[in-house]
């Protein structure tokens, strides 16, 4: 039996592999998530790893009720968000920085757009995204703790407008970098008082929670916070 399993997977290499043969690249937006320091929590304390992505899917899960339809990935310490359209997609990063942040954790990343390719070919899976190289190209640079734009995304008008309360609005521009809002309605006060308490907690990583926290005061002094002029 084993030895008739090595013949057919002999003959199979007779044959050319060509997953991607065909395959129609479609435009897409990528999100690319890395949770700081969380490689290290991943390594100290598994259990506890799994129990905050079980509330970080169980929350991207609430969204689903309107159909973002976007794609969620998980990497250890990275997650990979893929969609069709940019207004879902901004929602459930909004969604997974918040509940990061309730953990612990801040999050740097980049949302890219472009060609994108992806196929399942058994338990195998290829993706060739030039929106992911963007996304990721972001993350390496900006070195703040946001999700910033690539400028291969054009962001729509409407969230520019400076009548909208910043709080309400997705996406703002702050120290020369369009971001996604960490902030919402719901979740102001309670944000800025663990970010303070983090900073408090983890004194080397001071620089980044307090640029976290100029972000976050500017949102909550209602400054325009917007590219349009």
């Amino acid at each position: 039996m084993d030895l008739q399993f090595y013949k057919d997977k002999l003959e199979e290499l007779k044959h050319p592999l060509k997953p991607l043969k065909g395959v129609e690249p479609e435009e897409k937006y990528v999100a690319f998530i890395d949770l700081l320091g969380f490689s290290k929590h991943v390594l100290d304390k598994f259990e506890k790893t799994i129990e905050i992505y079980q509330q970080i899917i169980d929350n991207i899960r609430i969204v689903d009720v309107v159909k973002h339809n976007v794609s969620v990935q998980i990497y250890s310490d990275s997650i990979l968000l893929t969609s069709s359209e940019l207004s879902p997609l901004v929602q459930v990063v909004s969604t997974v920085l918040m509940q990061t942040l309730r953990n612990g954790f801040l999050a740097r990343g980049g949302v890219g757009f472009g060609q994108h390719v992806e196929v399942y070919n058994g338990s195998n899976f290829y993706v060739v995204s030039q929106a992911l190289v963007n996304a990721v190209a972001v993350e390496n640079k900006i070195k703040r703790p946001c999700v910033a734009f690539h400028n291969s995304v054009a962001i729509p008008e409407e969230y520019w407008d400076t009548k909208v309360s910043p709080f309400s609005r997705k996406i703002l521009h702050f120290d020369g970098i369009s971001l996604i809002s960490p902030l919402n309605v719901f979740w102001g006060t309670s944000a800025i008082s663990i970010a303070k308490s983090l900073s408090e907690k983890f004194p080397d990583y001071k620089e980044k929670y307090d640029w976290f926290l100029s972000l976050c005061e500017a949102i909550a002094r209602g400054d325009s916070l917007s590219l349009k002029v």
